[in-house]
This record gives structure tokens, sequence and C-alpha cells, in this order.
């Protein structure tokens, strides 16, 4: 299913494919990642929950955009028409590093709608300073280093335990 550009893997889990049934769990896959990370622990849920994923924009199956739009504005707004396309009134939501962020700004602004929200492997805060963002992704990208003591020495300011 595509929704906006954004590609759902809904009910496409167990071997019948079908993603069980019970409360909807939808899963929110983190950076340089896609909704097929989750399938070594979908069998845990599979029994007690329809468990549905979405390749987030640029990620997996889905379409890229231009480099501006790669915010957790736009991210959170892909999640609200993919649940929406589904038709899930409430459901529980499990995003795992950037998708934690996104898991984290989408609750915030539909508590109601949310029946749980869990996330893993994030900062304690939610960044969402554009000019922050620019300035360590230029031009909407990650850095690359010439090598691994390059990186060390560009994450040490702000990471002292790398």
């Amino acid at each position: 299913m595509v929704r906006n550009g954004v590609t759902g893997v809904a009910d496409a889990f167990s071997p019948s494919h079908r993603g069980g049934s019970g409360p909807p769990l939808v899963l929110v896959h983190g950076l340089s990642s896609s909704a097929a990370a989750w399938q070594r622990v979908v069998p845990a849920f599979i029994k007690d929950f329809r468990v549905i994923a979405l390749d987030q924009r640029g990620h997996g199956d889905s379409s890229w955009v231009d480099a501006d739009r790669y915010d957790t504005d736009s991210y959170v707004a892909d999640l609200e028409a993919f649940v929406d396309g589904l038709g899930l009134q409430r459901f529980v939501v499990v995003g795992h590093s950037m998708g934690g962020h996104h898991t984290l700004a989408y609750a915030a602004s539909h508590p109601e709608r949310v029946r749980c929200a869990v996330v893993n492997d994030i900062p304690p805060a939610l960044e969402r300073d554009v000019d922050a963002s620019a300035e360590r992704f230029p031009e909407g990208r990650h850095p690359v280093y010439a090598n691994l003591d390059e990186w060390i020495d560009a994450e040490r300011p702000t990471q002292p335990f790398t």
C-alpha cells in the first residue's frame, strides 16, 4: 500500500500473510532502516496484535523527497496519513531510534489515538530545531568521514563516551 509516497507493509509478517488480530500495533523504524527491520520481533507480537509497519519516506520501498522534507513534522504527517489511510482509530505505536522521535511527536499531537507509545534508542529530548539539524546534517545528508578517527573526533564533543 502506498499513501503519499509512504509505503505501508500492513498485515504482511506471518506465513499466512496476515499480521495477526487484536489491537493494531504500528512499528516505526529507525534511520538507515526499513519496515523489514521488525521481522525478527514480530513473532513475539503476532498472536496479540495486528502488526503493521511502514517504510518511512526515503527508506525501504517509500519514495524519496527533497532534502528539506526530512524533518520530524514531515515524518509525523506521513505517519498520520498512513494510519488514517488504514482507518486506525486507536493503536499502539512502537518507534526505534529516529522512529522513536516520530512516535513521541505523533503521540504528543494525537494522544487520543495512541493506546500506548513505546520508544527505544533515543536521547531524552526531541530535537525539533531546524537550524541545529541543518548544522548537523549539511545539505540534508549525514557527513562523510575519511576514516574512523575523523568520525570519533567529530562525535566526541557531543558524545564524550565515543
